[in-house]
This record gives structure tokens, sequence and C-alpha cells, in this order.
């Protein structure tokens, strides 16, 4: 019963995090460092985005192993299962589906309460698959094997803002070579970088001891 509440709480949070990134993409003022790749590969190859998703994260798990060599656990590949669960909740609430029926922003303010609605759902939802302590996302798992590679002379959050300054960096860098500009990466992905932290401590402070006590409680 413990692990099925874990489990609801873990999808829950992968879900409400694809949305977020959705509402991001409609207001078109970038999106989050974790999906600002497979965004730049949408807009410049057409590809969906929860493939690209997939795609890059599949690249992610592979830049683990070569980080970690003999020291990468089996058990680390159970990443991809969060990785098609998230990707598929990336096209389930994509444009063609859920998010499909929500007006285009008309001016930039909207595109901004777009931005800043997507920024509490991504927030909510790290908060929610981080309760568990199940299998972290591809890019969290960068951010560990990089911990570990140093010999834990890097602090986890100072790794983990290498991985995200790193994946911004690349989208940035594909925007601006094929589409001219800087598409995929705006005053959006740095709303994101610096709020979501800020909303997944406000929930865990408030929330995570009831959540806990909910998942204890048979």
């Amino acid at each position: 019963m413990k692990n099925f509440k874990k489990a609801i709480l873990y999808m829950l949070g992968l879900f409400l995090t694809a949305v977020g990134v959705n509402l991001s993409k409609i207001g078109g003022l970038g999106i989050s460092p974790v999906s600002s790749i497979p965004y730049a590969c949408e807009l410049i190859w057409g590809i969906e985005m929860g493939l690209a998703t997939a795609l890059i994260f599949m690249g992610l798990i592979l830049l683990q192993i070569i980080l970690l060599r003999k020291r990468f656990k089996l058990i680390q590949f159970s990443q991809l299962i969060c990785t098609y669960a998230f990707s598929f909740f990336v096209t389930l609430t994509g444009p063609a589906m859920l998010t499909g029926f929500l007006p285009n922003p008309a001016n930039w303010f909207a595109q901004l309460a777009y931005c800043l609605v997507g920024v509490v759902f991504i927030g909510a939802g790290v908060s929610l698959y981080l309760i568990p302590g199940w299998i972290p996302m591809p890019a969290e798992g960068v951010a560990l094997a990089l911990v570990e590679t140093s010999g834990g002379r890097l602090p986890l959050h100072r790794c983990k803002i290498i991985v995200d300054v790193s994946l911004v960096a690349v989208s940035a860098a594909l925007s601006l070579t094929f589409l001219g500009g800087l598409v995929s990466v705006r005053e959006g992905t740095l709303i994101d970088a610096v709020c979501v932290g800020v909303i997944v401590g406000f929930v865990h402070r408030r929330f995570k001891e009831k959540l806990l006590l909910w998942i204890e409680n048979i």
C-alpha cells in the first residue's frame, strides 16, 4: 500500500511537471532548462516534443554511463522508466490533446501569465515526484554522477547548476544556429530556473510531512 501511494505521488508529479512544460511552451517565453533542448529540437526539426524529450533523456543516461563507467549501476537504468513516463505525459498534455483548447497569448503579459502558471505546475510536480525518493530524472542523474565523479568535492546543488546551465547553453546554441535567434531560451527560462526551486521549497515546507504521514498510514 505504501509503494502504491508513492507511485501515485511520483506519477502525479511527473504529470504536473509535463503540464507545466506545455503551458510554458504555449507562453513562448522560453522553457525549463531540462526541456530546453527537446523544445529546440521540436522547433528546428519538427520532432514531437515528447519524443524529443525521450531521445535527449536517453542521451543523458548515456552521459552518466560515460562519466561513471564501471561505477554505473544496473539499477540506474530504471531512469528509462521515468523517461518513458514523463515523455508520454509531455505528449499527452501537448497542444494536440489536453492543452489544445487553451487560447494563444495575445500579448507579452498573457505570455508571462502562461509562464508563471507553468512554473507553479512544474514546481508542484517536482515537489511531488521527489517525495517518494524514487528514480531521479536523467538530468538529476547526471548531477549525481558529477558529484560521484568529483569524489564529493562538488556539492549536488552546484552540479545541478552546471547541468542546467549546460542544457540551456546547448539549446541556445541550437536556436541561434538554426533559428537565427534565442527562441527556445528566453526570459521564461530564467524565471523557471529561479522560481521552481522556491516553489519546491514552499511545497515541501507546507505539505511534505503531511504527505509522508499519508504514505505511512495504511
